[in-house]
């Protein structure tokens, strides 16, 4: 039998402690990098990351109480990797959502939003643009919805570390 290997007192317990630690001891390396269709590129350095989850935390935790939930409504790519871990700083769930088809009704986003009683969502200025909200979903209009990628930096300032547990809850997962 193998033994597990023994844990530091100052080891993260949490994926909020583990970006933390990355972010102070690896700040400059890519924390995740991202490949589009066309073979692009785009990456964020764990201090970026870190930087990003802190802005978009702060901006939580004046709007929502933790154990809340927010809707996490990105294209593929890194605004949904940067929004994820700020749920995470805030203590608040995040609810990973399909991305709809512009302009078209959004059944399965409401009723998400519905079952989860989500009281946020996160998503891009492009995409809000791009849903038509008003037209296709007038139900998510009680959501309130937040662009990130229109925070700024400065916002980090706010931050609070919130009371996150190795056992809470991070995420609520919605499958087909």
């Amino acid at each position: 039998m193998v033994e597990p290997a023994s844990r530091s007192d100052d080891a993260p317990r949490t994926l909020v402690e583990l970006l933390e630690a990355q972010a102070s001891r690896r700040s400059n390396r890519c924390a995740y990098m991202f490949r589009g269709d066309d073979e692009s590129e785009t990456s964020l350095t764990f201090a970026e990351l870190d930087l990003r989850a802190r802005v978009i935390a702060a901006t939580l935790q004046r709007n929502v109480s933790p154990g809340e939930r927010a809707l996490l409504v990105y294209p593929a790519g890194l605004d949904f990797i940067a929004a994820f871990f700020g749920c995470l700083y805030a203590g608040v769930l995040a609810v990973p959502a399909t991305y709809p088809k512009p302009r078209r009704p959004l059944p399965r986003l409401s009723m998400i939003a519905r079952d989860s009683q989500a009281t946020m969502a996160l998503t891009t200025s492009q995409t809000l643009t791009t849903l038509d909200l008003a037209r296709t979903a007038p139900e998510l209009q009680g959501v309130q919805w937040v662009a990130t990628d229109e925070l700024h930096d400065a916002e980090a300032e706010g931050w609070q570390r919130p009371a996150v547990e190795p056992g809470s809850l991070a995420f609520l997962q919605y499958t087909s």
